[in-house]
């Protein structure tokens, strides 16, 4: 918590009204590092770092589920300098207990809502005035209609902002800008606090100046420049399967029968094609591994969806039926993520 968003959280206090803060990380640590040799702890059977949760003391995996005891030692040197690293909303809210030992503080996430009816319960709590601060995922940045929250504070505007997906800023600016709505809804005015590392950044500046047209037409420039979604069809294959060098072979070889195909049907004159396909890859996914799953991806940039359906289903069965790999392949057309 920076100073200038500890005073607010006070001056709020002091006033009795109520707060909410928003990280989008749950745990206690994001990962888990060696002060000696670097290692850090990932799960074994998904591309991730495991998050340390003080509560119930477990490494967890976000992606599988699996679950691990911390080590005492780091498992690479025996080396007993381990350093928990990152914060996740357990951490935030062990911070605020000690900086603010009167104020109620009280936890909203995927670990604290799992029972029924428990997310129900803590907004009647917080209609209720049963607590001061709320802490939390993007949950508390959807739905409140509180008018005695004042200030919501963004501990950390960055999580998804460099993420490598085209779609990352839009993300950020979108619950940004749900998350700092719920300050103010009633008679008094609101405040929001960002913590950002990048305050220059144009959906970060777009919310500092609630200008939702300009970070529209600055979107709009970018995904034009690089021909994305709305500009530009978007088909990502994902190809994974338990056997590494069948996922590489099937997304290699797929691939290349497919820049094939189109070569042919653009030299063949396919309707309402100008020769401007663009296939990306094929190369290992962002995460490379999930549920002991190996994943590479390829991205088909188009004019014409309709270009592709046209034959990319029989291709792809005609392929998996020819080399019968275990190699799932999915198609996502307008893909909604790109880890």
């Amino acid at each position: 918590l920076s100073p200038v968003l500890r005073e607010a959280i006070t001056s709020c206090l002091e006033q009795k009204e109520q707060v909410i803060l928003l990280l989008n990380r749950r745990g206690y640590a994001t990962f888990i590092i060696c002060r000696e040799c670097g290692h850090v702890l990932r799960c074994s059977a998904c591309d991730v770092t495991l998050t340390y949760h003080r509560r119930p003391n477990l490494l967890l995996c976000h992606y599988c589920g699996s679950r691990k005891k911390p080590p005492e030692t780091c498992p690479q040197c025996r080396s007993h300098n381990i350093r928990y690293a990152g914060r996740g909303t357990q951490r935030l809210e062990e911070e605020l207990n000690q900086v603010y030992p009167g104020a109620r503080v009280v936890r909203m996430d995927l670990d604290t809502t799992g029972r029924k009816g428990s997310h129900e319960k803590i907004y009647q709590d917080l209609c209720k005035g049963k607590i001061d601060i709320l802490v939390g995922t993007q949950m508390v940045a959807k739905g409140l209609d509180l008018p005695n929250v004042t200030l919501v504070g963004i501990v950390n505007a960055d999580v998804a902002l460099n993420l490598p997906d085209f779609r990352a800023a839009e993300r950020t600016y979108q619950l940004l800008t749900q998350a700092a709505g719920r300050a103010g809804r009633g008679e008094k005015p609101g405040m929001v606090v960002v913590q950002t590392f990048n305050p220059g950044h144009y959906s970060i500046a777009a919310l500092r100046q609630n200008d939702a047209e300009g970070f529209y037409r600055r979107e709009l420039l970018y995904r034009e420049t690089g021909k994305y979604p709305p500009f530009t069809g978007l088909i990502r294959l994902v190809f994974s399967g338990t056997d590494a060098k069948a996922v590489m072979a099937t997304a290699r070889g797929l691939t290349g029968a497919i820049n094939e195909a189109v070569k042919e049907k653009i030299a063949g004159g396919a309707p309402g094609r100008d020769g401007h396909e663009e296939i990306i890859g094929p190369q290992p996914a962002v995460i490379t591994k999930v549920q002991n799953r190996y994943r590479w991806h390829t991205l088909l940039k188009t004019a014409d969806l309709d270009f592709y359906a046209s034959f990319l289903p029989q291709l792809i069965a005609e392929y998996q039926r020819k080399n019968r790999q275990k190699v799932r392949v999915i198609v996502d057309e307008n893909p909604y993520s790109m880890l």
